[in-house]
């Protein structure tokens, strides 16, 4: 009998700390048992079933490696990302914690959505695309537009990457992404977000003599692509202008 091969979503994304979720693989070659290592406390699979369930005592992004295994006996194993977001977050950390962008593929330029509330551009002063704060954990959507209609790509990456400044180090990283099953004007993409990081906090440490420890940090979407011409298969890369997001110190400790 074949190795059992593991089909599903990648990424289990939009779920908060202490509410409770269920999520079921799927694998091909009638597994007898399932298991799985790096769940967060609290949640648990069925041996029998696969079917991953429970509440995440803890926030965080979790990269779990679920493993199933038929009469053979053989074993197919596939990793997954759970991200997990603070119960508070929604009210907590920031208005923006659930903010939407538009990426036009032609000026690769990032912009909020109408329906969004964006810091407004005066004299000498950049606009932000949004208002983020250390420690917030949430989801960015992401739609792609061209001459203001949504196209819907299919890329193999998909990451936000966040910096102090645009030739340094990032400070943050895009976790995961997981594709909208609709399509056409209401296709999308959500990426999960993660500012808790140390590097996060050792960028605001730079602006601790600023009122509201805050700054002005550049964001960058980069995208993925395969295509095929003349018979090859060729790996694109595609990344936005950079645009620029308000970071602060949380001010719930």
């Amino acid at each position: 009998m074949a190795t059992p091969v593991i089909s599903a979503s990648s990424s289990i994304l939009g779920f908060r700390r202490n509410e409770a979720f269920e999520f079921q693989p799927a694998a091909t070659n009638t597994p007898t048992s399932w298991a799985a290592v790096g769940l967060p406390t609290g949640v648990s699979i069925s041996s029998s079933t696969g079917k991953i369930s429970g509440s995440a005592a803890t926030a965080g992004v979790y990269v779990v490696t679920v493993s199933a295994t038929n009469a053979a006996p053989a074993t197919g194993t596939r990793e997954f990302v759970i991200g997990i977001a603070s119960e508070a977050a929604a009210t907590v950390a920031s208005a923006d914690v659930s903010c939407e962008w538009d990426f036009d593929v032609v000026t690769r330029e990032l912009s909020v959505l109408a329906s969004a509330d964006s810091s407004a551009s005066t004299a000498g002063v950049v606009a932000s695309l949004a208002h983020w704060k250390k420690d917030d954990i949430f989801l960015l959507r992401l739609r792609f537009r061209k001459n203001g209609v949504v196209v819907d790509p299919d890329p193999t990456a998909l990451t936000l990457t966040l910096k102090e400044l645009d030739p340094d180090p990032s400070i943050a990283l895009s976790a995961a992404f997981e594709r909208s099953v609709a399509t056409g004007e209401s296709a999308y993409f959500d990426l999960l977000v993660d500012l808790s990081g140390a590097s996060v906090q050792a960028a605001l440490s730079n602006y601790e003599e600023d009122a509201g420890t805050t700054f002005l940090a550049n964001v960058e979407i980069q995208m993925e692509a395969e295509i095929t011409f003349a018979s090859a298969t060729e790996t694109i890369r595609f990344s936005s202008r950079t645009a620029k997001v308000s970071l602060d110190k949380d001010q719930v400790e």
